[in-house]
């Protein structure tokens, strides 16, 4: 059985990452919590049709306590986005993981796919008063298995895999000479029904591209499509151009790992009150989300330096977004301005443009002059050399 089993637990809070040590002090810094939700709010009880609540009584069933993210209530605007997600032309059956789930808006609508199209749907949903309704479901799909995790914490995604839960995804090659996005695993499909917003969300979001390019957590298994609601500004930083104001590393990562497309129209949720629960209070609230597809890759460009030291490099050079890179080098670490001896000479001009008008061949032309520096920092120095928490890298 193959075990996403985590490199680095957490002493003080037993918080665990696939990701490594530096993942973990990054949770502390952003100051994630698990939410505290009111004892006042009795635990609803579902009913046994499976149905989730007519919407006008959800106020009474949920409370209207702080929760650290929306949930999808509209079961219209739910089967748009599963549509969207394409697992129903998959061409063969499909597990699903979802996160996130609320009281299950998204998981009623993949139940709604016949079991030639998904055989097992895994639900990672913590909050007490949305579990009724997923249990509720489960009682009249046997596809259905829901477990009481946080689908934030890595050590969640470790539990259900030494349970067995994915016992049966097999291990697939992943042909990293294809320079188009690659075929999708043929069991596995990853779905966020809705991304918590802010910093805690954002953790996550970033840290699975890393995971694409490094091939850890689900995608050991090999190119496992993933598709979220996710916040819009998410969407915007993830895609932005070159020369845009909004790029930054996560845009850069994001360019070497995945395709991005919509799996549903940006008005699909713009009305927020329409779409989602709880409701914005004076008009202050989650931002407007979108429902998204992410695509791995063939080609992985960030395996062939290696992922540390891409991380490693961008993290240095975003600091300085502004700087031309020539000017920036300095501070990546000593000496390493002398990396430029090992640059094809005839592509210096990219030293004198600043990191968000570098397009992705030219940082693979930085990393291949980065990986043949004889002094280049290795190992812990290339986590431990810069500030995770500073804002300006993002």
């Amino acid at each position: 059985m193959l075990r996403l089993s985590c490199r680095y637990i957490c002493p003080r809070c037993q918080t665990g990452s696939n990701l490594g040590r530096r993942t973990v002090a990054t949770q502390h810094a952003r100051g994630y919590r698990q939410p505290k939700l009111s004892n006042e709010i009795p635990i609803p009880e579902a009913s046994a049709d499976g149905q989730l609540p007519p919407w006008d009584q959800w106020k009474e069933k949920f409370g209207l306590v702080a929760r650290p993210k929306p949930t999808l209530h509209n079961m219209a605007t739910a089967r748009k986005i599963v549509k969207g997600f394409g697992i129903a032309e998959a061409s063969s059956p499909k597990v699903v993981l979802e996160v996130f789930a609320g009281p299950g808006a998204i998981s009623r609508a993949l139940c709604e796919l016949p079991p030639s199209k998904m055989s097992k749907l895994i639900i990672l949903e913590n909050d007490p008063h949305y579990l009724p309704y997923l249990h509720s479901l489960a009682a009249l799909d046997k596809r259905v298995l829901v477990r009481p995790l946080d689908g934030w914490f890595w050590t969640s995604y470790t539990q259900i895999v030494e349970e067995g839960l994915l016992s049966d995804i097999k291990v697939e090659e992943w042909d990293n000479s294809l320079k188009r996005p690659h075929p999708p695993h043929s069991q596995l499909h990853f779905v966020a029904s809705a991304f918590p917003p802010a910093e805690n969300g954002e953790a996550l979001f970033n840290q699975i591209f890393r995971a694409v390019a490094s091939r850890d957590w689900l995608f050991r298994y090999g190119a496992v499509p993933f598709s979220g609601v996710i916040p819009d500004s998410f969407r915007k930083r993830a895609t932005a151009p070159l020369t845009s104001i909004q790029r930054g590393k996560l845009a850069c990562m994001v360019d070497a790992t995945v395709h991005v497309e919509l799996a549903a129209p940006l008005k699909l949720m713009e009305d927020y009150a329409v779409n989602f629960f709880p409701p914005r209070t004076r008009g202050k609230g989650p931002e407007n989300m979108v429902a998204v597809n992410f695509k791995p890759l063939g080609y992985q460009m960030m395996r062939v330096a290696g992922v540390p030291e891409w991380d490693f490099v961008l993290r240095a050079l975003w600091i300085h977004k502004k700087t031309p890179v020539g000017s920036s080098l300095k501070f990546m670490a000593p000496g390493a301005q002398n990396m430029v001896k090992y640059m094809d000479q005839s592509k210096l001009g990219l030293l004198e443009k600043s990191p968000r008008d570098l397009s992705m061949d030219e940082w693979s032309i930085l990393m291949d002059a980065f990986d043949k520096w004889p002094f280049h920092p290795r190992d812990n120095a290339l986590s431990d050399s810069v500030l995770t928490t500073d804002k300006r890298i993002r």
